[in-house]
């Protein structure tokens, strides 16, 4: 499902500058679903303005992320993205809530997110100590 989360501009953010929009959604801990990551993922990126090569590259991304927070199976327990679209550029934040615990990253598996999706991304951070994932795309490095 997903929900329009409205941040209101704090008092010292300038009038010209515009807070993020973020979109929540919630997913089964398992793979099938990924292809919903995927579509919101790529959706939110063409509304963003970002070019099809663009699009693609976070689409893969996805993937990738979606393979180390799985680590190749399913699992009980959900997968919570957390997308803030800026003005030209989408982040994506994955947060595990697996009844089984966090997952632990297998250096295999962070070794190919890093070789994979780095390159395709603007930025990504990996916190192993909370299982969580960031990543981002802009428009200026399609």
């Amino acid at each position: 499902m997903l929900e329009p989360v409205s941040d209101a501009p704090d008092e010292t953010e300038s009038a010209t500058e515009v807070p993020p929009e973020v979109i929540l959604l919630s997913l089964p801990a398992t793979g099938p679903f990924g292809r919903i990551a995927r579509m919101s993922a790529a959706s939110l990126a063409l509304r963003r303005g970002l070019s099809l090569a663009a699009v693609d590259d976070l689409r893969l991304a996805m993937d990738e992320a979606l393979i180390l927070m799985l680590g190749h199976q399913d699992h009980t327990g959900s997968i919570d993205l957390r997308f803030e679209l800026e003005a030209n550029a989408v982040a994506v934040s994955f947060t595990p809530r697996f009844d089984d615990g966090p997952p632990t990253f297998a250096a295999e598996d962070l070794e190919r997110f890093t070789e994979l999706a780095g390159p395709l991304l603007t930025d990504f951070a990996i916190d192993e100590s909370v299982s969580s994932l960031r990543l981002s795309k802009s428009a200026t490095n399609a």
